[in-house]
């Protein structure tokens, strides 16, 4: 998992939208939605930010360990921006449902995706061996071409 795809979960876990994360960073939503939807990964000096904001580590975000769900986890709370956690009370199934099925399909993008070059590669990888096969041919007879000259100048011809 990229840490955009990250950023997204946590955001969706922690009922915090794309324009709040903006705000508290003081830049444009247009940057966050270039981490989230274009799978770019934020700036490595915005990443403490960030963290603090969600209330993880920046080694979650980074490499996936100590996720938001380990109660072993020390946020990585920045400077002065304050972390405000959604009260587990102000959680209904319908909001858990429907970050779920976000979560679901986000991670159904990202198996296509992985496909769609799986894929590519095989093409790419039998257009190889093609290839590799047609100068294997040529090779060949390249050599036979040369044993009969071979062959022809010991006989004189």
């Amino acid at each position: 998992m990229r840490i955009s795809e990250r950023i997204i979960v946590v955001a969706k876990l922690r009922g915090i939208t794309q324009a709040e994360i903006a705000e508290k960073l003081n830049i444009t939503a247009a940057a966050v939605s270039a981490w989230t939807k274009e799978g770019r990964n934020p700036p490595s000096k915005r990443l403490s930010e960030i963290a603090g904001i969600l209330g993880v580590s920046a080694e979650f975000l980074l490499t996936g360990k100590g996720g938001p769900a380990d109660p072993n986890l020390e946020p990585d709370y920045t400077e002065s921006q304050p972390v405000e956690k959604m009260p587990a009370a102000s959680i209904n199934q319908s909001d858990i449902s429907e970050r779920l099925v976000a979560i679901i399909e986000s991670q159904q993008n990202s198996i296509t995706n992985l496909s769609n070059t799986t894929v590519n590669l095989s093409c790419a990888t039998a257009n190889q061996s093609s290839a590799i096969d047609k100068q294997s041919d040529t090779i060949a007879s390249q050599h036979h071409l040369i044993e009969v000259m071979v062959l022809d100048n010991k006989k004189g011809i």
